[in-house]
């Protein structure tokens, strides 16, 4: 979605020029045929699709929304009204996606509490990890999720763990599956607070 209103917006052309004209077409639809005026916020459109099935349903879901993009980074400003509008109408379009259409590891259902037999298989290295990994977030308030993963791959050389391994732990016990999105957004997106619930259970586990 981002790259097509890029090229409708003259701002990047597509690779084969000679599609400029089906992409734009499908810029217009994916906007219910009312494109806006100027290009907006570019907000990847996964990390939607990841936003849209993490928030509750109710009242408050686009402020929810923007709460969270603002702690990953992807906005950095109050938005305006007119921003406001494009991301009310794109996130369940981007959810209904995830949830239709996405690969595996973009349907995502968190976990209230980590299931013991996935406690069971945790080892001390994984363990070791999780412990670096809990004191970095206790302390963590920045919203850019980039400088997240960087620290977070840190932590990773400087256990004796392997860098799949890691992530698989992560996957596990937040998701109970092996994979997931892109780890430092999607761990600001759920919430700090949360993610070291997660991780407190799991590390104090006999």
């Amino acid at each position: 979605y981002d790259r097509a209103e890029r090229i409708y917006f003259g701002i990047e052309e597509p690779a084969e020029k000679d599609m400029i004209i089906d992409i734009r077409r499908a810029y217009e639809l994916a906007n219910d045929g009312k494109p806006p005026e100027k290009i907006g916020l570019q907000i990847p459109y996964l990390v939607l699709a990841i936003i849209d099935q993490i928030i509750p349903e109710g009242p408050g879901r686009l402020n929810e929304a923007i709460k969270r993009l603002q702690r990953t980074g992807h906005i950095k400003t109050i938005p305006a009204l007119e921003e406001l509008k494009i991301i009310e109408r794109l996130l369940p379009k981007a959810g209904y996606w995830a949830r239709k259409y996405a690969p595996e590891n973009y349907r995502i259902t968190l976990q209230n509490s980590v299931p013991q037999e996935i406690k069971a298989k945790i080892d001390q290295n994984q363990k070791e990890f999780l412990k670096q990994l809990y004191a970095l977030l206790r302390t963590w308030t920045e919203p850019n999720s980039q400088k997240l993963e960087t620290e977070i791959y840190s932590l990773i050389k400087q256990t004796n763990i392997k860098p799949q391994d890691a992530y698989k732990t992560l996957y596990m016990i937040l998701l109970g599956k092996p994979n997931g999105p892109r780890i430092a957004s999607f761990i600001l997106a759920i919430g700090t607070e949360r993610v070291l619930k997660l991780i407190n259970e799991t590390i104090e586990t006999p």
